[in-house]
Formats: C-alpha cells, structure tokens, sequence
C-alpha cells in the first residue's frame, strides 16, 4: 500500500509525485522486510521447542525400553505380604537345600537342618532342581502393598534380565489406613547358568513410564 501525499497536504507535480512515491514505497519495503526475519525467528523457536520435546520423549522411550531377548515366563509365583523376613534381600536358588532353609525362615524365622520332608510341616512346594531355579526377592517391612509381579524377564546372549514391581495401594482415614506388611516373591524359572540381573521399577507416579533400578546381579553358576 503507497500514501501519495504531496509535501503541503496537496498533490504534487510529477516530479515531485516521482519523488515521494520512490522515498515511501522504499520505507514501506523496508517495513515489509521485517516480516520475514520474524517468521523465521518464530520458527526457529519452534523447531528448538520441537527438538527438546522429542528428546525427552526417546528419554522417556528409553527408559520404559524392553530389553532385547528371548521372552520367559515364571513357571509359578507365590507371593504376598506376611513374610517373616523383615529385611530386603535376593535370592537365587538352585538346591533343594537352600530352598528348605530359606522356606523356613520365610515361614518361622527358625531354620533347622532337620526339616521333616515326610511330614512336611510347613508345606515346602516341590521344585525339580534339575530344571529350574527359583529367585526368591523379600521386601523387608513396608506398607500398602499386595505382594510382587514379575513384568518382565528376558533372556540375552550372556545374561538374563529380571524385572519386578511392587503391587502397591493406597489407603485412607482418619490415621492413613495404613498396613504394615513384609512382601514376598517366590518365581520359579527354568534354569540358567547365565548371570542374573534384578530390577525393580522405582517410578512411583501413576501414570508414568517405569523407571528400573538394579537391585543386585547373581553372578554366573
């Protein structure tokens, strides 16, 4: 758009019509430059706001990641949140001994070399030691929670990948409605040499992806 004004408020003659034409239309010109520059100030901005977006977002990915490997699943599970181990510890068992004694202490507290088989007393599950393995994971003393799921275990070339989590909830009242417990997770495996890695998803917000830390990793057999 020209504003064709003569320098008095009236028309101008040719020459000078000439004249102020040139000179507005330039200052116009260089108005309309500007616009460009600002698109492109605009888009700079969005595509650095873009950028970070999607590098959270494959941070995110990444994190909730499935490791890469044959698929397994636990033979059996046996879980809850009465055991009388109050301390958190791993486990990984491969004999039928080490599976009695750590029975008994989840059981009673008292381990005896002794154990009556026959009777059985306190109902040891049977496991073929031949072909599995059990990994035994004990909380320690907690609140609100269910017991343990195992969400994930993938076998790799040189190792295998255990992922757990807690089966949490939440409570209510006039004094929280808390429940104390002390979880447990008895999962039976087909065995392995391999080295064993355990991981736990720590995110505790509903809602968001699993964030996993490792527990402990139970070294080649």
């Amino acid at each position: 758009m020209f504003a064709l004004v003569g320098s008095s408020g009236s028309w101008a003659g040719i020459g000078g019509f000439g004249r102020h034409f040139r000179l507005r239309r330039v200052k116009l010109h260089e108005e309309e430059s500007d616009i460009p520059k600002e698109k492109n100030m605009k888009r700079l901005i969005v595509g650095l706001v873009i950028g970070i977006v999607c590098s959270l977002a494959g941070l995110y990915a990444a994190t909730a990641r499935e490791p890469a490997g044959k698929p397994l699943k636990p033979c059996v599970v046996i879980t809850g949140a009465d055991s009388h181990v109050v301390q958190r510890q791993y486990h990984r068992i491969t004999s039928t001994n080490n599976w009695t004694r750590l029975w008994q202490k989840h059981k009673t507290e008292k381990v005896t070399d002794q154990y009556d088989l026959y009777y059985d007393p306190l109902t040891l599950p049977l496991i073929d030691f031949d072909r599995y393995m059990v990994i035994a994971i004990f909380q320690g003393s907690g609140w609100n929670s269910a017991g343990l799921t195992a969400v994930s275990i993938s076998e790799e070339d040189n190792r295998i990948i255990f992922r757990f989590d807690d089966k949490s909830y939440q409570t209510g009242g006039p004094d929280g409605g808390g429940k104390k417990v002390a979880v447990y997770g008895f999962f039976v495996v087909p065995r392995s040499s391999k080295p064993v890695v355990l991981e736990e998803n720590v995110q505790g917000i509903l809602g968001k992806p699993p964030v996993w830390e490792k527990r402990i990793t139970f070294p080649k057999l």
